[in-house]
């Protein structure tokens, strides 16, 4: 039944999925037990199942449960744990009540201070959240190299909002060899490296590298299709930072 569900959810039956998830949660906690890891995964789905439907406090309200379940299951620094702490985030972002997903990254990153993954997810939202009187750049810069230094090898997306971070500090040359490490990993495929890479080189001087970056960063926008929230602020704020058209005026180029 759960993985009948997933299916039905992947041919967009989103009710029939709901329905079903819903049945294999009450047999599970009635056979299984209320925290066994098995009901905790029928519970992570069903909130699924809400947030697609977008009953994003309905969807809050479970997932909360199934993060405080996990932690105590399967421990904090579990995987599956860090999953639930982000599916509620994104319900509290869903809902703009940015308070609230930081105080879940703050918690991700108290219970695993050795994982660079919350580290950076804490310091991308510092940087990005659209509260601006949340955003915290100088602390979000200690998180994101605390971040890299975690991941070590296997640093990546790190690198692109250590980028961002020293952007917004303006700490030009640092930020333009991290964010040519971050175009490596993406191989070139993340428009944001290029408008960070030219407010970056805008800082230097370096105009005509400026200008080719924020070109390149726009054409892969458009050609990906790239319309969130963070993509469309982030195009428009290098723009600004160039004098050149934002996102709005250049979307039909």
């Amino acid at each position: 039944m759960h993985n009948l569900a997933n299916d039905i959810r992947a041919q967009g039956r989103l009710a029939e999925a709901r329905v079903m998830d819903t049945k294999t949660l009450e047999i599970r906690r009635r056979v299984l037990g209320p925290e066994n890891p098995d009901t905790l995964w029928s519970m992570n789905n069903l909130a699924y199942d809400y947030k697609r439907a977008h009953e994003f406090a309905q969807a809050a309200a479970l997932d909360t449960k199934t993060a405080e379940l996990r932690a105590r299951v399967l421990g904090p620094d579990n995987p599956l744990t860090l999953q639930s702490y982000e599916a509620l985030a994104s319900d509290y972002t869903a809902l703009g009540d940015y308070a609230k997903v930081e105080s879940v990254y703050r918690k991700a990153c108290e219970t695993q201070p050795h994982s660079a993954v919350p580290l950076n997810q804490l310091a991308w939202f510092l940087l990005t959240v659209p509260d601006k009187g949340l955003r915290r750049p100088a602390e979000a810069l200690q998180l994101s190299r605390k971040s890299v230094e975690l991941a070590g090898e296997n640093a990546g997306n790190e690198y692109n909002t250590l980028g961002l971070a020293l952007v917004r500090s303006r700490l030009w040359d640092e930020a333009v060899s991290t964010l040519h490490k971050s175009v490596e990993f993406n191989k070139s495929s993340e428009p944001t490296d290029f408008f960070f890479l030219a407010m970056a080189e805008h800082g230097l001087g370096a105009k005509a590298e400026a200008e080719r970056n924020f070109a390149q960063g726009a054409d892969l926008a458009r050609e990906l299709g790239r319309s969130d929230p963070d993509t469309m602020e982030l195009w428009a704020e290098s723009a600004k930072a160039l004098g050149r058209p934002g996102p709005s005026a250049s979307a039909g180029r």
